[in-house]
C-alpha cells in the first residue's frame, strides 16, 4: 500500500463533547467524512485511529459499519498511536486527517499527494500558512518520517500533537500547498455548536448530497453571508493554545450565562485567558484549577 489515510478520531472533546457523532441527514459527521474520503483516487486504504477508551467504542462501530479499518491505541499519546498503527498498516505515505474536518475534500487530497510524491517531500501540508478554509486541513508525511519523529518526541505536547516536530524540523523536505486565493478566514470545521449550524446549512444547500468539493463550498459561503457569519467569532487553531479550563468555559458559556454561576469570580471580570474558571479541589486557603495549577 502506497498511500494510507489515518483519520484521528475521539469522542471526548472539552469544547464540544461527542461532536463527531452529531448527525446531518441521518448520518454522523464521522460517517460523512469517511464516505467522502472513499472518493479519493489516490488513497489505497483508510484507517480510523482512535483510543482504547470505552467512550470511543462508538467510533469503532461506525468504522465496522462502513467497512473501514481501525486501530485503537493510547488516548493521549497520539504520536505513539500513529506509530503503532503504521507498523500494522504498512505504507509509504500517511495522510493525516482529523475527524473534526468532515468536509475534507478527496480531490484536494489527491492533488496534494501528486505534489508530495512528485517532489519527494518528507512532509506536505496546506496549513503552513493556511490558505484553505479551516476544516480543509490535510497533512501528508512519509512513514519513515513519522518513525524518526516518534524517537525524538519528549514532551506530552509533542506526543499529543503528531506533526508539531515535523513542522519545526529544519532537516525535512517540506512543502506548503496553497490556494490561488486566500480563504483561510472561512470556517467549516466542528469545534462549537455554531460550527454545526454552518455544516447543516451547507448540506441543506446541496440538498443532502455528500459529494461536493471545496470550491463549491467556498462559492456557497460567498453567496450565503448569513451562514458564513454564524461561526466567524471563533479563532482558527486556538485549541492547542487553550487550557482545559478555557475550553470548558467556552462550552459552558453557550449553556450558562457567563459560563459560571460565580459572578464575582467570572474570568471576564479579570483575565479571560489566565484566570482559573473551574477548580478540582480546595484545601485550607488553596484551590487547584482543573489544569492542576495551585493558587
Amino acid at each position: 500500500m502506497k498511500n494510507v489515510a489515518f483519520v484521528q478520531a475521539r469522542v471526548n472533546s472539552s469544547r464540544y463533547p461527542r461532536k463527531i457523532l452529531e448527525k446531518i441527514h441521518q448520518k454522523t459527521l464521522l460517517e460523512i467524512l469517511l464516505l467522502r474520503l472513499k472518493k479519493s483516487k489516490k488513497l489505497n486504504k483508510i484507517v480510523v485511529c482512535t483510543s482504547r477508551n470505552s467512550s470511543d467504542d462508538e467510533i469503532v462501530k461506525i468504522s465496522k459499519k462502513l467497512k473501514v479499518d481501525f486501530f485503537r491505541g493510547d488516548e493521549k499519546n497520539v504520536l505513539k498511536r500513529f506509530y503503532e498503527a503504521s507498523k500494522i498498516f504498512k505504507s509509504e505515505n500517511i495522510v493525516r486527517i482529523t475527524s473534526d474536518c468532515p468536509l475534507t475534500d478527496p480531490k484536494l487530497i489527491d492533488q496534494m499527494l501528486n505534489v508530495h510524491i512528485k517532489l519527494k517531500m518528507d512532509y506536505t501540508s496546506n496549513t503552513n500558512p493556511p490558505t484553505f478554509p479551516d476544516g480543509m486541513d490535510i497533512e501528508i508525511f512519509r512513514t519513515k518520517t513519522l518513525r524518526k519523529i516518534s524517537k525524538i518526541a519528549k514532551t506530552s505536547y509533542e506526543r499529543e500533537h503528531v506533526t508539531i516536530l515535523m513542522k519545526k524540523s529544519k532537516n525535512l523536505k517540506k512543502y506548503n500547498f496553497e490556494s490561488e486565493e486566500n480563504f483561510s478566514q472561512l470556517r467549516v470545521t466542528i469545534d462549537y455548536y455554531e460550527d454545526y449550524l454552518v455544516l447543516k446549512d451547507i448540506f441543506n444547500f446541496f440538498k443532502g448530497n455528500l459529494y461536493f468539493d471545496h470550491l463549491k463550498i467556498i462559492t456557497m459561503l460567498k453567496k450565503k453571508k448569513s451562514t458564513k457569519d454564524k461561526n466567524k467569532m471563533y479563532i482558527r487553531d486556538e485549541g492547542p493554545k487553550m487550557t482545559r479550563s478555557q475550553k470548558l468555559w467556552k462550552t459552558a458559556s453557550g449553556i450558562i450565562p457567563g459560563g459560571t454561576s460565580l459572578f464575582s469570580k467570572n474570568p471576564n471580570l479579570f483575565l479571560p485567558t489566565k484566570w482559573p474558571t473551574y477548580f478540582s479541589k480546595t484545601k485550607d486557603c488553596y484551590v487547584w484549577s482543573i489544569d492542576n495549577k495551585k493558587y
